[in-house]
């Protein structure tokens, strides 16, 4: 018998439901691993019973297949939030934007500092050029179509101009794409606009915007509720540049680095009761984010919300 370990269930059928994969696949796919597994089980996991503990083999099976880090469904277990991927060399413009408009954002790293001057300036028009194309403040509806050919075209071959360039002087470009754990808020029904990586001090400013923001009018679309559900998990595309002949890169990422993590969920009843009753909580916004800043903020709250919920 496996170790019993509580699995963060709501998340597990999130990113299955966003990889499209049924219950009948997933169940298939573990009798092939050899790993027992019915639907029924499946089922009571997704149910996301806080209070159920699970075999521990169900919870590595899933994130493996589902290609996830182990710490997202294993909130409890103290599991690492870094993870090694296999960033591959990028070798034309079309390459490069297929994996970008796969992605949600990117994050663009230099594996040391070029001595070179010219590829030091490379990099910072590069960050520039994907800063204004693929950014952090654009808004998401899924999968990013390009306007039209030509201007998909167009980043193509200005990306393939970048990655020559690098390649003149022994450069490499190695590309991948991760899930992190994010915030978002969700404004209107034009898309998703993502919070980023919280800190404290975010969420001080979420919570009481009226003492950040001389402007605010009590009705600016970044002072929405945090949605801590499935699309918390954007697709990065992890971008390392490195001079070297390889053709494969192993990089290591941080899929859970935020303030407002995947074991704040367990942690923060709030957050908790929001993901597993969604609209039936009736706070306004400023509330739920004033709950969230203080129960993160002050471990005590969390440890007495946890007691409180045992007794239940």
């Amino acid at each position: 018998m496996g170790k019993r370990v509580k699995i963060a269930g709501n998340i597990a059928k999130k990113i299955r439901e966003s990889k499209n994969i049924p219950m009948d696949t997933v169940i298939a796919e573990a009798k092939e691993k050899g790993v027992k597994f019915s639907q029924s089980t499946l089922q009571r996991i997704e149910k996301n019973d806080n209070k159920k503990t699970w075999n521990i083999e169900h919870a590595h099976f899933l994130a493996d297949y589902y290609d996830i880090p182990h710490a997202l469904i294993l909130p409890d277990e103290g599991i690492p939030t870094q993870r090694t991927i296999p960033l591959s060399v990028v070798e034309t413009g079309a390459q490069f934007v297929e994996i970008l408009d796969s992605s949600e954002g990117f994050s663009l790293e230099i594996d040391g500092e070029p001595d070179e001057a010219h590829i030091r300036n490379l990099i910072l028009k590069l960050h520039d050029f994907l800063s204004e194309h693929y950014g952090s403040r654009r808004k998401w509806h899924g999968d990013y179509n390009p306007n039209n050919l030509i201007q998909k075209t167009r980043r193509e071959y200005e990306l393939r101009d970048f990655i020559d360039e690098l390649n003149l002087s022994k450069y490499s470009l190695f590309m991948h794409n991760f899930f992190r754990y994010e915030a978002y808020i969700d404004p209107d029904e034009d898309g998703v606009t993502w919070m980023g990586i919280q800190t404290k001090d975010n969420l001080k400013e979420l919570a009481n915007p009226q003492e950040f923001d001389s402007y605010y009018e009590g009705d600016d679309s970044k002072y929405h509720p945090i949605e801590p559900d499935g699309e918390a998990f954007r697709v990065i595309a992890q971008i390392t540049i490195k001079k070297c002949d390889d053709q494969i890169l192993k990089w290591t990422v941080d899929t859970d680095p935020g303030q407002i993590t995947s074991k704040d969920i367990w942690k923060n009843k709030t957050l908790r009761e929001y993901m597993l009753n969604g609209e039936t909580v009736t706070m306004n916004h400023e509330e739920f984010l004033t709950a969230i800043n203080e129960e993160i903020s002050n471990p005590f709250a969390q440890e007495l919300n946890a007691l409180d919920d045992t007794m239940k």
